[in-house]
């Protein structure tokens, strides 16, 4: 029986501005009805146009379904165009020219070159290596770095990737590479790519140091466990490219797990501190909600239906509860011991507007305490084989205004906590700028790695969001919760070889991830 459900396609649009009087340029992609506070669906990077052209390396992927045929508008140089996906590909060569409209004017034309990329959720490791380059400094040695380009089918190059510089050497180890194959040469391993090898010059432009041509094919070649490709400057050998890793690894999505049962279960906890009542972010009346009250309604829908379990653990933190004479760095929020769970995301609503009041501010605020909670609730099986079929992630939601004490504290437990199946978002409630960066650096907690003396890990799981009332009253505060933890989720999984289970019946939900 054949499926009534349409195909999804992947293309790729590339842009070229022509005949604009504007010097930096930069092409954003919105929709024709968006209102100025939305952002662009995508922006490329700004380039400086030569002879009133503008070339843009940076490529734009959508999913594309022939039913739903969405009009874009591209806009640049304060001009812009509208069109639609069918539109550009129903072009011969797939290239549409279109004229960016400011009013009744005319400020510039805009190529949009399409190509349609075959399906596939496979992402592309590299390590690669330069040995004996060519030295281009006085010092005897080259400062290399490289750049990739593919070759369409029409035989043009299309910009892929820029690696960093590696600084006084002529053997350099360059950082890994990981992205989509998509990306890499549009899911076809026999494609032609280019490496241009370069010694980067503080003055003046970069100098060559010589090409090399390849496939992805031959960077997979199992023959061999290292791979050596000849750089050509001049048709005289000017070194060597090793690849001295390379895997194709399948990309499975938040949502293939989900479906395969994965347990997620969230917890919401509350910043109770004297800083908080002292800048009123817990203040309610009957015709205004508090500055937490209106942060926890937001995330309510989302939250819905979220937790597999059904329910949800809601704590406080930084606070003295009902017939205790302590403070209390991790609480249930229900003020019951022997239950911290709620049935449904409404109920965080309204435990928070009953509760709140029951609760002593105290100083100072510290969430090390929940961070080791929240870690003993989230360890995974010993056994990896157990885990593949009972498989469990755990999202923790702090609510604080930032003022946190124990941030040097945190960092240790938060690098142990790095290899578990744990996302943190820090939800900043005001716009503090001192307290800003203070959540910042606990995002970047992975910068001081040196503190436990083991070598940085491979995936970070705190994220910082800040959340103003006033400000943000129409802000989509779900958006930015699901910015990166889907990457952090299928990151875990994917560096324990766990694959989703095959999806069962249960009734899950469709979350906004942002591409």
């Amino acid at each position: 029986m054949l499926s009534n459900k349409l195909p999804n396609y992947k293309i790729e649009l590339r842009f070229i501005v022509r005949n604009v009087s504007k010097k930096n340029l930069k092409v954003e992609i919105t929709s024709p009805t968006a209102t100025s506070d939305q952002h662009p669906f995508f922006i490329t990077e700004e380039q400086n146009s030569k002879d009133s052209t503008a070339k843009f390396d940076k490529s734009f992927i959508i999913n594309y379904r022939i039913d739903k045929d969405i009009e874009y508008r591209f806009v640049c140089a304060n001009g812009f165009y509208d069109t639609t996906i069918k539109n550009i590909l129903s072009k011969p060569y797939k290239i549409d020219n279109g004229n960016l409209l400011k009013g009744d004017s005319i400020v510039g034309q805009i190529e949009i070159i399409a190509e349609e990329i075959p399906f596939s959720n496979n992402e592309i490791y590299l390590g690669i290596n330069g040995i004996n380059l060519d030295s281009k400094d006085l010092n005897g040695k080259s400062d290399p770095f490289f750049k990739v380009y593919k070759l369409d089918k029409y035989g043009k190059k299309k910009f892929v990737y820029e690696s960093e510089v590696q600084k006084k050497t002529l053997n350099p180890n360059f950082n890994y590479i990981s992205m989509p194959l998509a990306k890499w040469c549009s899911n076809d391993i026999t494609r032609e790519l280019i490496i241009k090898v370069y010694d980067w010059n503080l003055i003046g432009k970069s100098e060559k140091i010589g090409i090399c041509r390849l496939t992805t094919e031959q960077i997979l070649d199992q023959s061999k466990s290292t791979k050596e490709f000849i750089i050509i400057n001049k048709k005289k050998k000017a070194g060597y490219l090793q690849v001295h890793f390379a895997k194709i690894i399948k990309k499975y999505s938040f949502m293939d797990y989900i479906a395969g049962g994965c347990q997620l279960s969230v917890m919401v906890a509350i910043d109770c501190s004297s800083s908080n009542s002292k800048k009123k972010f817990h203040y309610f009346s009957e015709n205004e909600e508090s500055d937490y009250g209106s942060a926890i309604f937001k995330i309510t829908d989302f939250l819905e239906d979220w937790p597999s379990n059904g329910s949800i653990e809601v704590l406080g933190f930084s606070g003295i509860i009902p017939n205790t004479d302590h403070k209390s760095y991790c609480f249930p929020f229900s003020l019951d011991p022997n239950n911290s769970f709620v049935k449904s995301a409404n109920d965080i609503f309204k435990l928070y507007y009953n509760n709140i009041d029951e609760i002593t501010p105290t100083d100072p605020s510290k969430i090390n305490e929940l961070l080791q909670y929240a870690i003993n609730k989230s360890l995974p099986p010993i056994d990896q084989n157990e885990e593949q079929f009972n498989q469990k992630y755990t999202i923790l939601l702090i609510f604080t205004d930032g003022d946190i004490t124990d941030i040097e504290e945190s960092y240790k437990t938060l690098l142990n906590a790095s290899e578990l199946p744990l996302s943190i978002v820090l939800v900043q409630i005001g716009d503090c700028y001192n307290l800003s960066r203070k959540l910042n650096n606990l995002e970047n907690y992975l910068d001081h790695h040196d503190l436990l003396n083991k070598p940085k890990p491979n995936r970070g799981i705190v994220n910082h969001i800040e959340y103003t009332k006033d400000i943000k009253r129409f802000y989509n505060l779900e958006v930015d919760i699901m910015k990166n933890v889907p990457t952090q989720f299928t990151s875990y999984f994917i560096n324990k070889n766990i694959d989703p289970n095959p999806p069962n019946n249960i009734r899950y939900y469709t979350p906004i991830i942002p591409q």
